[in-house]
């Protein structure tokens, strides 16, 4: 049974590129008994990579609205959390507890105190 749900997953289009899976792998559809609805096209007419961009961000604009969530400049003087980047693991702090104070910052590099 395993074989036919694969078979049925990658022969069904995508919701956000509207191609299969088998499509985009082999270039082809595959060739099936099951019933559905195949769009006619070619893997070239269309840049897939740029439509699941485009979904991508409508669905982090909607998670963004839903969340309250508001971009915020990073200004001299404000305190700030610097993340935790020399030990892993899954019950350590996602940040360091100390928090640092930006003294500058030039394009996308800070200076902290």
């Amino acid at each position: 049974e395993l074989t036919k749900i694969l078979l049925a997953y990658r022969s069904t289009p995508h919701c956000v590129i509207g191609k299969t899976p088998a499509f985009l792998m082999f270039g082809r559809e595959l060739k099936t008994k099951l019933p559905g609805f195949r769009p006619d096209g070619d893997i070239h007419t269309e840049s897939i990579s740029e439509k699941d961009w485009e979904r991508k961000l409508q669905d982090k604009t909607l998670a963004d609205k839903r969340r309250g969530a508001v971009e915020k400049q990073l200004e001299v003087g404000d305190a700030v959390l610097v993340k935790n980047t020399m030990s892993s693991g899954k019950l350590t702090a996602a940040y360091e507890s100390t928090p640092y104070v930006i003294l500058g910052s030039d394009n996308q590099e800070v200076t902290l105190e």
